[in-house]
């Protein structure tokens, strides 16, 4: 799962950055994605939740083995987190 920004994405001014690269610079951070015209809210929200919904689905994969309350946690992590992909409530 390597290879792409990690941590938590947010929209700023007509981009999609992931977190600081620096404690010492607040505004040097890595940008995930340009727009150049307006994107959907339904696509934004995908693109901010999709390292929560990288992790949520390898935990899935990790637990399914397992039974009840691990395999369970997963899947309401996985059912949280795309719901928050796609505007909607948990």
């Amino acid at each position: 799962m390597s290879g792409h920004t990690k941590g938590r994405w947010e929209y700023m001014e007509s981009s999609i950055v992931g977190p600081k690269l620096d404690d010492k610079e607040t505004w040097l951070r890595p940008v995930v994605a340009r727009f150049s015209t307006g994107v959907s809210f339904a696509n934004l929200n995908l693109m901010l939740a999709a390292p929560e919904l990288l992790e949520a689905l390898a935990d899935c994969v990790a637990h399914m083995h397992w039974t009840q309350p691990q395999g369970e946690t997963a899947l309401k992590k996985a059912k949280a987190v795309i719901a928050k992909a796609t505007g909607s409530e948990a």
